[in-house]
C-alpha cells in the first residue's frame, strides 16, 4: 500500500476528510502519482467523474472528481 492512502471496504463510511487536504481530486492524483500510483485505462471514455489507479503492488482505486451524493 502508498503511504498516505487508505482505503476501506464496500459499504463502510468513508472516513472524515484530513486536516489541510482541500486541495481538490487533480492535485490529490497528481499527488499519488508522486508516491508511485500509475494511471489506469481501464476502457474509460473521457466522460467519467473519476480517475482510474493502480498503487505500486497493481491494486486498482478510483479517485472522484467530487464527493458522492447520498
Amino acid at each position: 500500500m502508498v503511504a498516505g492512502l487508505r482505503h476501506r471496504q464496500a459499504g463502510q463510511e468513508p472516513a472524515a476528510p484530513r486536516p489541510g487536504r482541500g486541495h481538490g481530486p487533480q492535485a490529490e492524483v497528481r499527488r499519488l502519482l508522486s508516491l508511485g500510483a500509475r494511471q489506469l485505462d481501464v476502457g474509460q471514455t473521457g466522460a467519467e467523474q473519476f480517475t482510474v489507479l493502480a498503487d505500486p503492488e497493481g491494486n486498482e482505486f478510483c479517485v472522484l472528481d467530487h464527493a458522492p451524493t447520498r
